[in-house]
């Protein structure tokens, strides 16, 4: 198959992934797809061979922290979805996945960073279960959320390879 070809089914399968785990869809998922960030980001990791669940992962994670920070979210405010976080977090697999529903049907009545922030550690979880990641980098996923609601900077949208072994 012709690299261009498999570059360009990896940035759509990769943007899929990044929509459905930031649940941007529609105008949002358009601009998101005009991102250069975005694209260079994709470019450098298929050059990497890095697999599409960790370049899409990384790119949300990204995505999510931009927006806490555009938000301006306050400490006070950090601090509450982070304990309810860990609240979620003490749910067993069952009651996690009724609340994961109610944030895909829109009737999850909390916080709408709290629900992203869930939404995307559910996928991340999903994809560790399905060994689409490992589980180093299912925990540089929630450094990444529980960083991003602390304000601390992000980091480069490219996965090092290091952090892939």
């Amino acid at each position: 198959m012709l690299k261009w070809f498999k570059r360009r089914l990896y940035r759509i399968n990769v943007m899929a992934e990044v929509k459905t785990m930031t649940l941007m869809f529609g105008e949002a998922g358009d601009l998101i797809d005009k991102h250069e960030g975005i694209q260079k980001s994709i470019s450098v990791n298929f050059d990497d061979k890095v697999t599409e669940a960790e370049c899409a992962l990384f790119i949300a994670c990204s995505l999510l922290r931009d927006s806490l920070q555009e938000e301006g979210v306050s400490a006070d405010r950090s601090t509450e979805i982070i304990n309810e976080l860990d609240a979620f977090a003490s749910l067993d697999a069952d009651q996690q996945r009724i609340v994961k529903r109610s944030i895909s049907d829109d009737s999850f009545d909390k916080d709408f960073f709290l629900g992203r922030c869930i939404w995307l550690l559910m996928w991340g979880q999903d994809m560790l279960l399905a060994e689409r990641i490992n589980t180093h980098q299912f925990g540089m996923l929630k450094e990444e959320i529980y960083g991003g609601l602390r304000g601390q900077s992000p980091q480069d949208l490219q996965v090092s390879k290091a952090t892939r072994s």
